[in-house]
């Protein structure tokens, strides 16, 4: 493990010595195309990337393999390997680039099995967040999330949960890291404050990721779809009337469940409720909620809430104090899901957030809904 800022950890300098010799030992014996492979000198180097940062060598052994990052490249520039007069262009190994690469990727082989995220493996990817998602630390939280079907590793045969693995950055302050922390808890703080219910999605348990880069939320899997996908989906699998009325009341019979014990959902929407097998409606997306007790205003998720949800169903208190949301918000963005269940457009806003109040007033409306 990596320890940037904690305690001292143990010197890497003897493992990577021996990773130079056994790869030095490769290019050796490999037959490769180019004779000159074996002139190839390995050697292992250390750097301490950290400014104040400190080599425990009592030994003296790891000196000698260790350097700091502002000394990395004069000592490169000086640095002469034994073997430097016995390859042609004075060691200047560029050309073999591509011999060396064959060599090594002749020897190593990619991790067998399935993914493990701790007693969890992976039976499925539903969604990977990108590179570009994981580096963007501004940008919406929930793409950098991503999302596996697995199963417990030892229970096979015990079913299949929902795992969500939330991206950390573990070059974090530590501040600012435990608040990360506490931030990605939110779902699980508020669903452990709530009774089994037919109508919520319920979270298992949640555990910190191996390496330290992110936290893992176990939820049930439920087998079901976003009503976000059955809306898309209109005109091949249209909603009928008793489907419709079935997710007003799992909507309202979910919602009734979290406020009476003072957890508010503040990201309601098409994506965050889900339709089972038996069509029953389910609440889910608890990562912006209000699990009741207040909170540390930088764990708070109010504002993140306000950020991406979409601007119809915010309630227009909300957009007057952004960031602000109670049990009445909640309701007003549940009867704006029901105006796009029923109608297929989401309600049209004008000045602070307030609905219209003629359809004549609305410009991207089908003319044939008016």
């Amino acid at each position: 493990r990596w320890y940037p800022r904690g305690a001292p950890f143990p010197s890497p300098a003897r493992k990577i010595r021996n990773h130079a010799r056994v790869a030095g030992d490769l290019l050796a014996r490999s037959r490769a195309a180019s004779a000159q492979l074996g002139s190839v000198w390995c050697e292992g180097l250390v750097i301490l990337p950290y400014p104040g940062a400190t080599l425990h060598d009592p030994d003296g052994r790891d000196e000698v393999s260790t350097y700091h990052l502002d000394d990395l490249v004069p000592y490169l520039k000086r640095h002469r390997p034994p073997s430097l007069g016995r390859l042609p262009g004075g060691g200047d190994i560029s050309a073999l680039r591509e011999d060396i690469a064959r060599v090594f990727q002749a020897e190593t082989r990619p991790p067998s099995g399935p993914r493990r995220f701790g007693h969890y493996e992976v039976v499925e990817t539903l969604y990977e967040a990108s590179p570009a998602d994981l580096a963007d630390q501004d940008g919406d939280p929930a793409r950098r999330v991503s999302v596996y079907r697995v199963r417990l590793a030892d229970q096979p045969r015990s079913g299949t949960r929902i795992l969500q693995a939330h991206a950390v950055d573990p070059l974090l302050p530590e501040g600012e890291r435990s608040t990360a922390y506490a931030r990605i808890g939110n779902p699980v703080q508020a669903l452990s404050k709530l009774p089994p219910s037919p109508f919520i999605v319920p979270c298992e348990t949640s555990f910190p990721l191996d390496e330290g880069d992110g936290y893992a939320v176990v939820l049930k899997d439920v087998h079901a779809d976003a009503l976000r996908v059955r809306l898309d989906a209109r005109g091949q699998d249209t909603l009928g009337a008793d489907a419709r009325r079935r997710v007003v009341d799992g909507v309202l019979g979910g919602l009734a469940v979290a406020h009476a014990h003072r957890v508010v959902h503040r990201y309601l929407s098409p994506d965050t409720v889900l339709i089972g097998r038996n069509g029953t409606a389910m609440l889910t997306g608890f990562d912006y909620a209000h699990p009741g007790p207040p909170r540390p205003r930088d764990e708070s998720r109010g504002m993140e809430a306000y950020t991406y949800q979409s601007p119809a169903y915010l309630a227009p208190e909300c957009h007057e104090q952004p960031g602000v949301f109670s049990p009445a918000t909640d309701l007003y963005a549940a009867g704006v899901l029901f105006h796009e269940l029923y109608t297929g457009e989401e309600p049209a806003i004008g000045a602070g957030g307030a609905p219209l109040d003629s359809l004549d007033e609305v410009d991207r409306m089908d003319p044939e809904l008016k």
